[in-house]
């Protein structure tokens, strides 16, 4: 029974979400100085987890926590436990100064190889990079459907909530995974957000000298990239080619835009940092959610405000079984009110295509309609291998011609 309910836990790499968070107002001049980003200044930020993952991370003791002095705490021993942890677990070292992981879970943790989810849980193989190309296009489509509406917006990943703040104007965000230590990081960032220390210019765009052998001119004032180097990272992903895949082992590796982001997304990762830094404000609330997509905690939004829940390749079904997706539906429908809509973005992991799905809660029931899709691939030894979510079943339109979104990009004129 412990090893089918792990397994359930295994299989959902990240969760729904839709926290209350209080809408942002714009400050008085009495609370300007606790509203503006300041050097002494500190987020506020709230975190609960889920009963699954509290059994398995010795740490996490509680469902919520809402102060950040608790926070911190839990993120300080989270590391100190989670670095010894894996430390043993690559083989670094012989013996753990105190248990980390639940005895009864211990063993099914340590089985899957290196690059298994069970390491992703206990924070010893970190996907910090977006590996999402383009995901500003699904955001930006949202927008242009639901001209009128206001949003309230989650994201799985690092990137990805800051990214949907820019184009969606958030009225609430929260960020969403079952991975701590994709969390510890946003802690991280929120932190340099609310002391304005990510002000720093973006870096140019590359371009071809006039001169052979010509030095590029220097660059002039505070700097993005050095200023993400506060940023500190441990146990990442990392696949050198030709190389046995291991993560780097090393503590605090210094954040940078290669790093959180892809190559081909740098300058869009730098255009959301920034215009995040000009929006946030210390007093603005964000939540953090560690839990799997199946245990999953959805608290109703304003009435007149669109959810939108930015899931990557959540969904895919080698990661995202039926009967999480069964779990996921029920609680959605028990926990919307009638009339309320959301709206969930599937983006193929390490590709364009995307699809947007609309849930809307009637009287009785949950009604799933597809708004548009791309065909859906993913790699698999070299291969393409074509793929649908279980939304895709369920929509009410499945056996209708469902438009694109590449051609309601067009449409739109989203470039």
């Amino acid at each position: 029974m412990v090893a089918t309910m792990l397994t359930r836990l295994i299989v959902a790499a990240v969760t729904l979400s839709c926290l209350p968070t209080p809408a942002l107002a714009t400050p008085s001049k009495d609370t300007a100085a606790k509203t503006t980003p300041t050097r002494e200044a500190k987020p506020r930020l709230e975190l609960f987890a889920s009963p699954q993952l509290i059994d398995v991370l010795l740490p996490v003791t509680q469902q919520r926590y809402t102060t950040l002095p608790a926070i911190d705490a839990l993120f300080a021993r989270l590391q100190k436990d989670g670095d010894a942890y894996c430390e043993r677990r690559w083989r670094l070292r012989k013996a753990l100064p105190r248990p980390f992981i639940a005895d009864k879970h211990r063993r099914k943790m340590i089985r899957g190889g290196r690059r298994s989810l069970p390491a992703m849980i206990a924070g010893c193989w970190n996907f910090f990079t977006m590996n999402d190309l383009r995901p500003d296009r699904g955001m930006k489509l949202v927008a242009k459907l639901f001209p009128k509406s206001q949003f309230d917006c989650m994201s799985v990943g690092l990137m990805q909530g800051y990214l949907m703040d820019q184009h969606l104007k958030c009225q609430r965000l929260s960020m969403l995974d079952i991975d701590w230590r994709i969390l510890e990081a946003h802690r991280q960032l929120l932190g340099l957000f609310a002391k304005g220390a990510l002000d720093g210019a973006p870096p140019p765009p590359r371009k071809r000298p006039h001169k052979l052998g010509a030095k590029p001119a220097p660059v002039q004032g505070k700097q993005l990239v050095d200023q993400l180097r506060a940023l500190k990272l441990s146990w990442v992903q990392y696949n050198p080619p030709g190389k046995v895949k291991l993560p780097i082992p090393r503590r605090g590796v210094p954040g940078s835009l290669k790093l959180i982001c892809s190559r081909r997304e740098s300058r869009r990762c730098a255009a959301a940092i920034e215009a995040f830094q000009r929006r946030y404000t210390p007093a603005r609330l964000v939540t953090l959610q560690l839990a799997g997509l199946h245990q999953l905690r959805y608290v109703t939004p304003e009435h007149d405000r669109v959810a939108v829940i930015f899931l990557s390749n959540a969904m895919d079904p080698q990661y995202h079984s039926w009967r999480d997706s069964k779990e996921l539906r029920r609680r959605m429908r028990e926990q919307m009110k009638p009339g309320q809509r959301a709206v969930i973005v599937h983006h193929v992991g390490g590709g364009y295509t995307f699809g947007l799905y609309q849930l809307k809660r009637s009287a009785k029931r949950l009604h799933i309609t597809t708004l548009c899709k791309d065909p859906f691939e993913r790699a698999n030894r070299r291969q393409w291998i074509p793929y649908e979510i279980y939304l895709d079943k369920l929509s009410r339109n499945r056996n209708r011609k469902i438009p694109s979104c590449k051609k309601l990009l067009r449409r739109h004129r989203i470039p």
